[in-house]
């Protein structure tokens, strides 16, 4: 252990608040497990990365796997890549997952981004990824169909992790399909002590989305009062979350800088940080202290109610209901992000099968 840095600090102080590895990455994994780490989360453009970061290595296992599967195609290899990618992964995880009874050491891996509309296919996939290792947690979206998909994995037994997810309303609709699972599960004589169900809230994603909001509608909101608006969400969730007993544990995600990881801190919940970011933290200098029953300035909320209407609908419960969910601003762009990510991995694949002459 790397005791020397202010993260592994952090989770020695406070033991409740989990940092995660946000890369699949073996050598960044490392690095994050020995400042404390007791997880990781991918998706095919995370994936990818990992790729590009040993790019020589990675195209020589590509090779084999076209060679083996010689009947295949590119997508049936792109998911034999994603398995074995997260595989190695998961093996790094496996001692706290281990020691932890199953608590901690998780590898987030996620379903195709295409099908957020198609329950019966998330379903599908969901199995098959979770099979792959016994700490994986398999990434559904937040939207309609993934909702229905979360809930019927975790009647089977199966760890969730909630993505594609920025709002309150979306925290606790799948927190209570998690509750309407485990119930399911337990009435059919399923052992749920080992799951560990996880809901992401993307905080730097939200504050990206309001932003482009405020642009649009050509608004004075301050950056300064945007910079908070992950926070707000995040921690609002959280109060209804732990008042309500939800097993599901809340993980904040895509950091865009020290307010999105300084503000949880002291909290039952998970921080998910890039390696880029991880450097950063260890050199901010914050002073480690239990920041999540902190309450937002009123009046910042206030000046953030006047960016139209999306962060009323992500901050409010009832801002949405579940239809609406994959038709907010910052749920588009993101879904059209994964999916272009995803593509960008089966154009890798492609270059390792149709080699240009």
């Amino acid at each position: 252990m790397d005791s020397s840095t202010l993260l592994h600090q952090m989770t020695q102080l406070f033991p409740q608040t989990e940092f995660w590895n946000d890369s699949c990455e073996e050598v960044s994994l490392r690095n994050a497990i020995a400042q404390g780490a007791t997880g990781a989360t991918s998706n095919p453009m995370i994936v990818l990365d990992a790729i590009m970061e040993d790019p020589t290595r990675w195209r020589g296992i590509c090779k084999t796997l076209v060679d083996t599967f010689s009947e295949e195609n590119e997508e049936f290899i792109a998911w034999e890549l994603i398995e074995h990618a997260v595989g190695l992964a998961a093996d790094l995880l496996q001692p706290t997952f281990q020691t932890s009874n199953g608590e901690r050491g998780r590898l987030s891996v996620q379903v195709n981004p295409k099908n957020y509309r198609n329950t019966n296919a998330m379903i599908h996939q969901a199995i098959a990824l979770d099979s792959i290792r016994d700490n994986i947690a398999v990434k559904i979206p937040a939207t309609a169909a993934g909702i229905a998909a979360i809930e019927l994995l975790t009647g089977v037994g199966i760890t969730i992790n909630a993505t594609v997810s920025y709002s309150v309303p979306q925290a606790i609709a799948v927190a209570e399909a998690v509750e309407r699972g485990l119930a399911e599960a337990v009435a059919n004589g399923r052992d749920v002590s080992g799951l560990t169900p996880y809901v992401t809230i993307m905080v730097g994603r939200i504050e990206d989305h309001l932003r482009d909001e405020r642009d649009r509608l050509h608004l004075s909101v301050k950056d300064a009062a945007l910079e908070v608006s992950g926070e707000a969400i995040f921690k609002r969730a959280y109060e209804i979350c732990q008042a309500r007993g939800y097993r599901a544990k809340l993980l904040a995600a895509a950091m865009r800088g020290t307010r999105n990881w300084e503000p949880f801190i002291g909290g039952d919940c998970i921080i998910t940080i890039p390696p880029k970011w991880q450097s950063e933290f260890n050199k901010s200098g914050i002073s480690l202290r239990n920041n999540i029953d902190d309450p937002v300035d009123p009046f910042v909320i206030e000046a953030l109610y006047r960016i139209g209407d999306d962060f009323k609908r992500a901050y409010e419960p009832d801002g949405m209901t579940i239809d609406e969910f994959e038709q907010f601003g910052a749920c588009q762009k993101t879904l059209f992000q994964f999916i272009g990510g995803y593509e960008a991995l089966l154009a890798f694949v492609r270059s390792i099968m149709l080699p240009k002459a």
